[in-house]
């Protein structure tokens, strides 16, 4: 016991210095000078007014930061290659497309038929009875649409489609053609549209405008009709539109906003 108590006794007189060394002083302060300092550095990067409260949410919506005034300026071939614009800040549209003019092709091909059979006398009948319609051949000409952003909702343009096509009218014992019909078509309808559902991916509309036909082999036309459609997609999207008349058409396609 006496032995154990020296060795303590010495044990705790030896005991070094427990009193952190300088570079161990500096560590620590430097460490409590960071975490002061952090709350500071948190509030300083916070909006302090409504502009920059603005700016961060047009940032977070891919906007770039880019204001009304800004995409005022530009001219409208600037328009169309700045991709930066949002996509709800366009004030263009261009589609390109397709559609069905079946309905369209065949009431002028009914008229052309009609025309030619005239009924009434067994003579009449007889000289029909002779006749026979060939196959008819049609192009349909490309969709091209181009429309202006109004105020609101609402977007005003207009499409210009066409066809042509051909049938002829042939004697059945000669084979000899009796009379062709050829037509070549252009469509235009200057349109007003409302956009239902508008947000960045998708919008659906419904739209009423005037549809006028002219060309070459028929009478022109005049009709008011309706469109209903949807888009897909951002600043290029894809679309499919149907147009309500005396006859329907189906358009499908690609548009680009600018």
């Amino acid at each position: 016991m006496q032995r154990f108590g020296l060795l303590l006794h010495l044990h705790i007189g030896t005991t070094p210095n427990l009193t952190p060394c300088k570079p161990m002083k500096k560590f620590l302060t430097l460490l409590l000078l960071t975490l002061a300092a952090l709350p500071l550095a948190a509030q300083q990067t916070e909006p302090t007014n409504q502009r920059e409260v603005v700016d961060l949410d047009a940032r977070e919506q891919g906007r770039w930061g880019e204001t009304e005034s800004h995409y005022a300026s530009m001219s409208f071939f600037e328009k169309f290659i700045n991709l930066s614009t949002p996509n709800r800040k366009c004030g263009y549209e261009l589609r390109i497309g397709g559609h069905d003019l079946y309905e369209f092709r065949h009431n002028l091909l009914v008229r052309f038929q009609n025309q030619r059979h005239n009924g009434g006398s067994l003579k009449n009948q007889y000289e029909y009875a002779q006749l026979a319609y060939g196959n008819y051949d049609y192009v349909d000409f490309p969709l091209v649409d181009f429309s202006v952003a109004g105020s609101g909702r609402w977007q005003y343009g207009v499409c210009l489609s066409g066809a042509s096509m051909a049938q002829n009218l042939y004697n059945v014992a000669t084979h000899a053609v009796v009379d062709s019909h050829d037509v070549t078509a252009l469509l235009i309808f200057p349109y007003a549209r409302y956009n239902l559902v508008r947000t960045k991916w998708l919008r659906a509309y419904a739209g009423m405008g005037l549809n006028f036909a002219c060309g070459v082999g028929f009478d022109p036309e005049t009709e008011f009709g309706f469109t209903l459609g949807y888009t897909l997609g951002t600043r290029i999207f894809l679309f499919g539109e149907t147009f309500i008349g005396s006859y329907a058409t189906t358009n499908l396609g690609i548009g680009y906003r600018f």
